[in-house]
């Protein structure tokens, strides 16, 4: 069985402003068997998921129109499988074209990817993964991440130390979200595989 344990999903702009992506689960769970609580870090509780968990809402409800032009994500999870999986993703209405995500994907021995989805559907016909940071495999780990986005480069914090960080050219600065983009959290729809089993 692989399930995915998540305690913090936040974009923060500059200046800091919190959203929290996590406030699209639904409590009570809309199904008790694929989502459940478990005890993340410090004692304090954490969403866990298992195969046919879906959380998709309309993105407007927790996120603005214009994507900030700087920002964070913070992440706190504990993943039980190697496998590709996905933390969460922004699709376009058609779902074929992963807006903004973060996927976690092995990257040989010992290791693996953190990558950050960053596409402009007017420009792209494909999802871009616009940074990809190889790290120290964390399964059945309790890990903190996060990524600042600035408008040329890219950080990784890994357990709160600097990890690496890329020069990036972004076009737009400003990601503009389609109207009627979805929101998912522990996956990005039926078409991308990375859901949690």
């Amino acid at each position: 069985m692989r399930k995915l344990v998540l305690h913090t999903i936040l974009l923060l702009p500059e200046p800091i402003e919190e959203l929290d992506l996590l406030q699209a689960i639904e409590v009570p769970f809309a199904d008790p068997s694929t989502q459940y609580f478990v005890t993340g870090f410090d004692g304090f509780p954490a969403f866990g998921f298992k195969a046919g968990a879906s959380i998709k809402h309309p993105y407007r409800l927790f996120l603005p129109e214009r994507l900030y032009r700087q920002f964070s994500i913070l992440v706190a999870v504990k993943p039980e499988s190697t496998a590709p999986m996905f933390l969460f993703a922004v699709t376009n209405p058609l779902e074929n074209l992963i807006q903004l995500g973060v996927s976690i994907s092995p990257g040989g021995p010992g290791s693996s990817n953190i990558s950050l989805y960053y596409t402009d559907g007017e420009r792209h016909m494909t999802s871009q993964t616009i940074a990809s940071f190889l790290v120290p495999q964390f399964t059945g780990t309790w890990t903190r991440f996060a990524m600042k986005v600035s408008d040329e480069e890219i950080h990784l914090w890994f357990n709160c130390q600097m990890y690496n960080g890329l020069m990036v050219k972004r076009q737009p600065l400003q990601l503009v979200f389609d109207s009627a983009s979805t929101l998912y959290i522990g996956q990005a729809g039926g078409i991308f595989k990375g859901e949690f089993e």
